[in-house]
């Protein structure tokens, strides 16, 4: 897969799971990875799988207020501006493994969901597309979820569900709009992963949803990874404002 040289990718939620496995095919295909988590135990781990030149990490709270500014000042000051955005952090809070329902949730929940899996995307494509623009070149790649897509196949509730839904027409305008300019944006929709995200349901759950996807089993962290690595290659160049979804066929459109 071609890379035009040299290129920095930020990856939000990168420090475990799929943005751990994103920012480690990233770094092996040589490219500058600034990986962002709010855990730092995980960052640490990521530290001694990634070689020290390829890997700047920052432990931030992607919610919070000046966020998008603190990563593009982090980006700018190893290596400069990032030509490659990849909103992967989401959460999806569960109680005893069961998501909050509509009639329970309170707007904190609400805010604090839609903030983290949608708004903070949108906070950083304004913070660092201009100089994708500029330089007319770029990708952004956002993490949606088959739960953005169809109904809920597992216990993620309906703040989830809305911004992964949200995602996908963030990512259609970012395409729409920016796309004359060399960047393009598309979106990944995981279904059921192994991840520590996806482990919060219990086992029981995720074996009966194993049985329930047509390839027998749930993914892998790196399956999801291969899929956004491609989309920010120049192979990928004339995909725009696509989902490629890496659901084992559960979902299928």
């Amino acid at each position: 897969m071609k890379m035009v040289q040299p290129k920095t990718v930020v990856i939000t939620g990168a420090g475990s799971g799929i943005g751990a496995a994103a920012a480690r095919r990233f770094a092996a295909s040589g490219l500058n990875v600034l990986a962002c988590d709010i855990d730092s135990a995980a960052l640490s781990k990521l530290k001694m799988e990634i070689p020290s030149e390829r890997l700047e990490t920052l432990c931030i709270d992607i919610a919070q207020d000046n966020a998008a500014d603190i990563v593009a000042e982090a980006s700018q000051h190893r290596w400069g501006p990032a030509q490659i955005l990849v909103n992967n952090a989401g959460i999806a809070p569960k109680y005893n493994g069961v998501a909050l329902n509509i009639l329970d949730m309170t707007m904190d929940e609400w805010n604090r969901i839609l903030y983290v899996n949608l708004t903070s995307s949108m906070r950083l494509c304004q913070r660092l597309l201009p100089a994708m623009k500029e330089a007319r070149w770029g990708r952004i790649v956002n993490v949606s979820s088959s739960g953005g897509r169809t109904r809920a196949l597992g216990p993620v509730g309906p703040a989830y569900m809305a911004s992964k839904a949200g995602l996908l027409g963030l990512t259609r305008h970012i395409a729409t709009e920016l796309g004359p300019f060399g960047i393009t944006a598309n979106a990944v929709a995981p279904g059921r992963i192994a991840t520590a995200l996806g482990a919060t349901t219990g086992a029981a759950v995720a074996e009966d949803y194993a049985k329930r996807v047509p390839v027998g089993r749930i993914g892998k962290p790196d399956e999801v990874a291969a899929a956004i690595t491609f989309l920010a290659t120049e192979d990928a160049s004339f995909i725009n404002g696509s989902v490629i979804d890496v659901n084992g066929g559960m979902f299928m459109l």
